[in-house]
């Protein structure tokens, strides 16, 4: 029905009591349902409807002067709601002895809170009494927070009911609104504190002696799953089904919640299936969620949920045993979730978007439908995380019809939802969270863009979906420096705003919350990013602050040697290389995601053992890296011609993605044939590595530091927990006797993180000579390991240097990708990169103690003349250490594909 219809119903009720007097017009529980249908068709448009809401005001209006105390409140709540929306704009609306008591009502609200406020917090004996007083004030509260949204309303509810304790038989009902209020605030704001809390309060209640409620079983069941999506913790999914079971059980007959909990617990036993593939589990999720469908009305607004549901799980079924019934019937069901739902439903994108993933599985016949009903689900989906989704599933279905028009369209859309998910305004760990679940969408997107004959878009796409964090922090660095001196007051309000969205996730951890410090909601705020954003591109030289990179830029950098960006999809894989003439797409029909994991997991189980004994896996990978990347690379580029010895090797850098940043390209070739064969890449260019090209961009900045070079030993050899290193101790020895003047050593008990922070801004190049952590679960807490502590990813991207070379990182990981973030290059090597240093040198894998005591004096060796640093023969080192060492130990295959040069 249309807004002008569901008005015009309502109002026939409201005629029909106004003129009749008939109670029963408004009493009708059938009214309600269009009041409701009403305000959710209007939602968000007061000001636009405001007959329509009008009317829904009224209706509540009535029921306030109809029905008896207590019972009379909620809609005297909702009455004044409605109207305070609309009063100012339309006050003719409101009928003169309506706005009279409007005025009245919202006068006794503030007095019966401040009178309650007060009364609580006065000294008395009666603790019971205090805390019956304190729970209809936190009623009162909660719902004054459910008619305006207010998170100060929450808190003051929350800080109340954990204020006053009761002493006898009314500390059920005290925590039980606790729980609620916890509940709200968690749905609210996220904090996963509230959860904690509310889960431990709630199962206090539940082991009580006494009848457990429905409601609150179902309460804490979701609770457990709401925590099990944050920790993946398999007892609170156990607790979730549990809890679920006894909540469908307890419900009475006729009970209006049994439905919602019946598919609620679909969820949960759909998900635990899906973690245990116990056929039971996915055998009951089915018939808990059909149950829901099958005994809720037709015109419920919750039926396209539960339908969706239904249809979720007869997806699982069929994914996992491919029985055709199941596939015809999820479809089935999807459709006619999506043909329940209003166009205007706030639910719609999401249940068109688990439509389209269902029609997808269901082949290429579906593919058409798929992409019109994704189409509508992208342009419906108002959250960042959603349109993600939508957009995802979008391009994957014009993929699949070869359109790849509208594929990369479908894959660039998601890129920009997920870049503002990963900007300002979300912690870097949940930043990280959102980049994991959407691995490989620059792939696909450049990959897509390559079909359709956009190689520049492909390019451009390609840097924009990669190595969101760090590009973050360089634009930052490198726009607002510039733009603090040319408009000095539009950078004060770029940085007053941009800190306070960094703030939000900066939680107080003695605050009752972590919502904002201020009152300002965070989508205003992010308006206003928006709108500034604006103002400054505005001006002449920014139009393009904070904004993508452009290929012209790219082609620039490329004047000193290749870059070669490596694109694996299963769409294709290429090879797009930057050169100083252009974009040149070149084809790797032989590379995939598959064969490439499949390599990669060869090279990892050879490399297990291979410092005690050559592996002769090891060359298999390197001489298929050799047939399949580089020998097409290099011959694409002319670079597999004879070459002369005595000429110094051109420069190339690599700058892989996915499952090909776990490989070593830069030593790809048949080394087993012998040095002189030349169908390795270590004889025919001196090889770099890059994360983005925006960081090499950065790494080639002008410095303005004019002070005398200066050296940073930093050994830590003997840290607690961890093997000693006794070459690492003549390693930094080495170090001192070939630099004697200009070396600051900071070792063992002196190497704290403190204190080799504080160095870093004193040195040009820094030398660690230690352990590297890494953390997979969390790559930002990966770090050098100190006398005291690590000296982590996250510490070195809050530093900025100037005038720092080269920073040469002698420990094990340091350049290693991470398995869920490879295409941000979460590491050492790049946070030390975007610290300032120009150039690093790190290793991708372990390195036994002497091995790198070896490397580095190689390195040194070539590094210059014995007593300077020149940090620009940095790569040049690298590749005369690598060949050098494959001279001297011909057969000793893994110590040459750790250690890189990463940077200028």
């Amino acid at each position: 029905m249309t807004i002008d219809e569901l008005r015009n119903a309502l109002r026939a009720r409201l005629d029909r009591y106004e003129i009749e007097q008939d109670p029963a017009a408004v009493l009708d529980p059938a009214a309600l349902v269009d009041a409701l249908a009403l305000a959710e068709a209007i939602e968000g448009r007061s000001r636009q409807h405001a007959e329509a809401a009008a009317a829904v005001g009224l209706l509540h209006w009535y029921r306030y002067l109809l029905l008896p105390d207590p019972d009379d409140r909620p809609d005297l709540y909702e009455a004044v709601a409605v109207f305070e929306k609309i009063s100012n704009s339309r006050p003719d609306l409101v009928p003169e002895p309506l706005l009279t008591t409007f005025a009245e009502v919202k006068k006794k609200l503030g007095r019966q809170l401040l009178t309650s406020s007060t009364n609580y917090a006065a000294p008395a004996d009666d603790r019971d009494g205090k805390a019956r007083t304190a729970v209809k004030l936190a009623s009162l509260l909660l719902r004054r927070h459910e008619l305006d949204g207010s998170l100060v309303d929450l808190d003051e509810a929350i800080n109340i009911l954990t204020t006053v304790v009761p002493s006898g038989h009314d500390s059920a009902s005290h925590s039980e609104a606790l729980t609620v209020a916890l509940f709200l605030r968690y749905e609210a704001t996220g904090d996963d504190r509230d959860l904690d809390k509310l889960i431990t309060i709630g199962r206090s209640l539940l082991n009580r002696d006494q009848p457990q409620k429905t409601a609150q079983l179902s309460m804490i069941a979701l609770a457990h799953y709401r925590r099990f999506q944050l920790i993946s913790d398999s007892n609170d999914l156990d607790y979730a089904v549990e809890l679920g079971r006894q909540a469908a059980a307890t419900a009475l007959p006729g009970n209006p919640e049994l439905p919602g909990i019946q598919s609620n617990l679909s969820v949960a036993l759909r998900v635990r299936f899906e973690r245990r593939e116990a056929p039971h589990d996915l055998d009951e999720a089915i018939n808990m969620a059909a149950t829901a469908v099958h005994t809720t009305p037709r015109d419920h607004p919750e039926l396209p949920r539960y339908l969706t549901n239904l249809g979720l799980a007869l997806r699982e079924r069929y994914e996992r045993y491919r029985a055709a019934p199941d596939l015809d019937e999820a479809i089935n069901i999807a459709r006619t979730a999506a043909h329940a739902t209003s166009p205007k439903h706030t639910d719609r994108a999401g249940i068109l978007l688990n439509l389209g993933g269902t029609l997808l599985l269901a082949g290429d016949s579906y593919a058409m439908e798929a992409v019109e009903v994704l189409r509508e689900a992208t342009e419906l989906a108002a959250t960042p995380s959603l349109r993600a989704l939508t957009a995802t599933y979008l391009g994957r279905a014009s993929a699949a019809t070869a359109d790849w028009a509208l594929a990369t369209n479908g894959f660039e859309i998601a890129i920009d939802a997920v870049s503002q998910m990963a900007g300002h305004g979300f912690s870097r760990d949940d930043s990280e969270f959102h980049l994991a679940r959407f691995a490989s969408l620059a792939s696909n997107a450049a990959a897509c863009a390559v079909n359709a004959g956009e190689p520049l878009r492909a390019v451009e796409l390609w840097e924009h979906g990669r190595g969101l964090l760090l590009k973050r922090s360089l634009d930052l660095r490198a726009d607002l420096t510039e733009l603090a001196r040319k408009a000095p007051e539009l950078g004060s309000r770029f940085v007053m705003l941009r800190n306070k969205l960094d703030r939000e996730y900066e939680r107080d951890m003695s605050a009752p919350s972590g919502h904002w410090p201020s009152d300002i909601p965070r989508d205003r705020l992010q308006q206003q990013w928006t709108d500034l954003l604006t103002e400054i591109r505005e001006l002449p030289g920014f139009e393009r602050f904070l904004d993508r990179l452009p290929v012209t830029e790219m082609l620039a950098a490329a004047q000193r040697g290749p870059i070669v960006l490596l694109n694996v999809s299963t769409y294709r894989s290429d090879a797009i290389a930057l050169t100083a003439d252009g974009v040149r797409v070149i084809p790797l029909p032989a590379v995939n995601p598959a064969e490439v994991k499949r390599q990669q997991a060869v090279f990892d189980t050879a490399m297990a053992f291979a410092w005690i004994r050559p592996d002769p896996r090891l060359d298999d990978v390197l001489e298929w890296l050799w047939d399949t990347v580089a020998e097409p690379v290099l011959h694409g580029l002319g670079l597999v011609a004879d070459c002369d010895r005595e000429q110094r090797l051109p420069r190339l850098w690599w700058c892989p993605s996915g499952p090909l940043s776990f490989l070593p390209l830069h030593m790809a070739g048949y080394h087993r044939a012998g040095a002189g064969d030349l169908r390795t890449t270590l004889d025919l260019v001196v090889s770099s590595y890059t994360p983005t090209v925006s960081a090499l961009i950065h790494a080639r900045r002008k410095h303005t530091r004019t002070a005398p070079p200066r050296v940073l030993a930093v050994l830590a050899a003997d840290v607690a927990t961890l093997p000693a290193l006794p070459f690492a101790v003549r390693e930094i020895e080495a170090l001192g006797q070939r630099f004697p003047s200009q070396v600051d050593l900071l070792a063992n008990a002196e190497a704290t993180r403190a204190a080799v922070l504080s160095a870093l801004a004193t040195t040009t190049t820094v030398h660690f000579a230690c352990h590297g952590v890494t953390t997979r679960d969390d790559p930002s807490s990966s770090g050098l390991a100190l006398n005291d502590q690590l000296l982590t990813v996250r510490d070195l991207t809050q530093v900025q240097l100037d005038g720092t070379e080269l920073a040469y990182l002698s420990a094990c990981h340091t350049a290693a990708p991470n398995w869920s973030l490879a295409d941000e290059a979460t590491n050492l090597a790049t946070a030390f990169q975007l610290a300032g240093f120009r150039h690093v040198v790190a290793n991708l894998w372990s390195v036994p103690d002497k091995v790198a005591e070896t490397i580095s004096h190689l390195f040194y060796d070539a590094l210059g003349d014995g007593f300077t640093i020149d940090a620009d023969q940095a790569a040049f080192a690298v590749h005369t250490a690598m060949r050098t060492l494959r001279e001297r130990y011909p057969e000793q295959r893994a110590w040459l594909l750790a250690t890189i040069h990463v940077g200028s």
